[in-house]
């Protein structure tokens, strides 16, 4: 769903919605992170967690809490979080979120966990599991892109961009029985033909 922005300014659509609406998302212009970020995870955190949303898991619980916000050194005013990338909200305009940073992180079992009907019981019984330290990671720097000749591609040889599909965000609404896998399918097809 998120993806790598590069040195210009990128966009990314953040789907949210209880029952995996691709019609709900919000367009955010994103910026990478500078630095990596540790926080601290706490049991009511993770206790909290909406099952099968990208805002208001527990991973994004944790970040939004208070305690943690300062440790970013930008402002944190909502969290968004997939499988593997979160974006940090630093502006609302005019109600919705318009800007954010970009960071990676690989806690995705921690993302599927919550994604699970299991996930309380399993809290509960193993509270040292979430009582510990997040690592948020500034995204690696990219390679140039190698351009011919003069930077400009040859009359007919550029490359399309295809546009991105947000796969994160259908998998964990399927994942957690939000909407039906068939559905999601569909969904996909029929963004793949309209790019």
């Amino acid at each position: 769903m998120l993806k790598l922005a590069d040195k210009r300014q990128q966009r990314v659509k953040v789907y949210f919605g209880p029952d995996g609406n691709p019609n709900l998302f919000w367009n955010i212009k994103v910026k990478n992170a500078t630095k990596d970020v540790n926080i601290s995870g706490k049991m009511i955190h993770a206790l909290n967690g909406a099952s099968g949303l990208t805002v208001g898991c527990h991973l994004s619980n944790a970040v939004a809490d208070a305690e943690n916000r300062d440790a970013f050194g930008h402002d944190v005013k909502l969290v968004v979080v997939t499988k593997t990338r979160m974006v940090a909200v630093t502006r609302i305009t005019g109600g919705l979120p318009s800007e954010g940073i970009l960071y990676h992180h690989k806690l995705g079992k921690f993302v599927d966990l919550n994604d699970t009907k299991k996930s309380k019981a399993f809290i509960k019984n193993n509270p040292d599991f979430f009582e510990r330290e997040f690592a948020f990671l500034a995204p690696r720097k990219r390679p140039p892109e190698k351009k011919g000749g003069h930077g400009r591609a040859a009359p007919g040889t550029e490359k399309s961009r295809s546009a991105v599909i947000p796969n994160g965000a259908m998998r964990r609404a399927v994942k957690a029985g939000l909407i039906a896998k068939p559905v999601a399918e569909q969904l996909a097809r029929l963004s793949k033909r309209a790019a």
